[in-house]
């Protein structure tokens, strides 16, 4: 080796340099400029949290009874209703008894309503006063348009009944038979059932109609005698219209009870709870289904009571998913509730310290996905002249 050549350093000793003394500094420069860049891309921290709207309904029997297999399948868990959707139905059998009952109630009281007449009329014959006589005729064939009237209305109720049957099964096949599930035949002997009962409840509306014009001229005949006259007659058919007006009442309280022997889905959404099966016993009010609604209008959020100036309705809101990656959108406040509510503990700062705050309704930005009941960052910015606190 000549005295002037110099020894190289060894690639291990560079490499051991580089590592110790360029590598930090490089590894604290990238890092500074990456904190920085993920700063400016998420934003300050959120001022608060909202919650997106999710709405739950529950399904509930509006009449006592017993819960019936519908024709479709039973629905379960995470299946999927549309709005006005029958999901639930109740036995019409003790209706349909109730309106037998009923029939033969005005059938006796249409015998009663002959016998009185004959009474009558035996009783003005005596007295030989014509205008008595025809006020009591009148009244009589009232009473009669009257008892024909609600006949007529206890037969369109039983067709209601029926009506109900005829359409979910209807409803129920429609679909299986445009997928080739259910033969013409099948379907078309459906499609007449549905028809002949809906021609028999257009023909009984028509009569019932009809008696009750024929009603409303006799007693407007009536209402031209004296009212003393009048006051004779009619205590001579007191007991019959008395139980004609009872005979009424049941009526209406069995038609009001078949408009609610379906419930039908408030919504569009999802089955999240089934509480009741067919074969159990409801009472009015008793939860059958809970559905969740698979949209979303608005987010809730709540301004702690110690913040200075509370946000007013037109304020931007920065709002942000919490998913990995999201962008912040921009909105506004729509609406201010009136008062000071204990905030949901998944919604304050600390959960095991009560809070209270003002609730605000912020528009949800459109095009924004995301599921109802969400967690969302939202951060109140001022507008223009306002004072944020």
């Amino acid at each position: 080796m000549s005295q002037g050549e110099r020894i190289r350093t060894p690639w291990k000793r560079r490499w051991e340099r580089v590592r110790r003394r360029v590598l930090p500094l490089v590894t604290f420069v990238g890092s500074a400029v990456l904190l920085t860049w993920l700063w400016q891309k998420q934003g300050p921290a959120p001022g608060g949290i909202g919650e997106v709207e999710a709405i739950r309904v529950d399904v509930v029997a509006q009449v006592d009874g017993v819960l019936v297999s519908l024709p479709q399948p039973l629905l379960t868990l995470f299946e999927r209703v549309h709005e006005g959707q029958v999901v639930a139905r109740l036995d019409d059998r003790p209706a349909q008894t109730r309106l037998e009952t009923l029939r033969a109630e005005i059938i006796r009281l249409r015998k009663t309503l002959e016998v009185e007449q004959a009474r009558i009329v035996l009783s003005e014959a005596d007295r030989q006063e014509g205008y008595l006589r025809d006020v009591a005729r009148l009244a009589w064939e009232c009473e009669q348009h009257r008892l024909s009237a609600l006949d007529r209305q206890a037969l369109i109720e039983a067709d209601r009944v029926v009506l109900q049957r005829r359409q979910a099964r209807l409803d129920f096949l429609t679909p299986l038979h445009a997928r080739g599930m259910v033969s013409d035949v099948e379907f078309s002997d459906e499609q007449l059932l549905l028809e002949e009962v809906r021609k028999r409840l257009d023909t009984n509306t028509a009569v019932l109609q009809e008696s009750q014009k024929q009603q409303q001229a006799a007693a407007e005949r009536l209402a031209a005698f004296p009212p003393l006259v009048l006051a004779e007659v009619n205590s001579l058919l007191t007991s019959v219209q008395a139980a004609i007006a009872v005979e009424e009442s049941r009526v209406r309280e069995v038609q009001l009870e078949i408009e609610n022997l379906e419930s039908r889905a408030p919504l569009a959404g999802t089955v999240v709870a089934v509480h009741r099966y067919p074969g159990q016993s409801v009472r009015a009010g008793d939860p059958i289904l809970t559905i969740a609604s698979e949209q979303a209008r608005y987010i809730v959020s709540y301004v702690p009571q110690e913040r200075g100036a509370p946000p007013t309705v037109g304020w931007g809101v920065k709002v942000r998913p919490r998913t990995v990656g999201s962008q912040s959108r921009e909105s506004v406040v729509e609406s201010v509730g009136p008062q000071i509510e204990l905030i949901p503990v998944h919604q304050r700062r600390n959960p095991q310290v009560p809070e209270w705050g003002l609730p605000v309704r912020v528009l949800l930005p459109e095009g924004l996905e995301v599921r109802p009941g969400e967690l969302i960052d939202v951060t109140f910015v001022a507008r223009r002249g306002d004072n944020p606190g």
